[in-house]
């Protein structure tokens, strides 16, 4: 588990390569995401991704998208500090229910409104999972 001072609440969603935590950061106590490599020494190309994948949250920060507050060496390892809009993750927020039709189209708006902007911004997300975003309880749904 990393620390560095960073308050590790919970774990988001931790995959083959990447794990995404819910934290306090240690100087204010504010929510954030840490997103990091499940290997504690990822290849240079990985490094390099993580930084790109920074830097482009830190442009595209709004509609939806989950803002990025920069790139910190955490308990030895470079995570990516996250605005954390609270929330689940899609996976999550789905998990074991059935949505009524209602919740079910505002929630599928939220994701293509989403997805429109990103591509209104140029960008094409490689990873759109149920994993790659948060949902809240209003509906709102966020990309990270």
């Amino acid at each position: 588990m990393l620390t560095s001072g960073y308050s590790i609440v919970e774990e988001v969603h931790g995959g083959r390569r990447r794990v995404l935590y819910r934290a306090r950061h240690p100087r204010d106590g504010a929510r954030i995401l840490l997103s990091t490599f499940v290997n504690p020494f990822p290849t240079a190309a990985e490094s390099a991704a993580l930084r790109r994948e920074g830097e482009l949250l830190a442009s595209l920060a709004g509609a939806g998208v989950v803002g990025c507050h920069g790139l910190e060496n955490v308990a030895d390892r470079c995570a990516l500090v996250l605005h954390d809009p609270g929330g689940t993750t899609l996976q999550a927020h789905l998990a074991g229910r059935q949505l009524a039709t209602g919740e079910f189209l505002e929630l599928a708006l939220a994701l293509a409104d989403i997805v429109l902007w990103l591509h209104q911004h140029q960008v094409i997300h490689l990873d759109l999972t149920p994993w790659s975003f948060l949902v809240d309880g209003d509906p709102n749904a966020y990309a990270g």
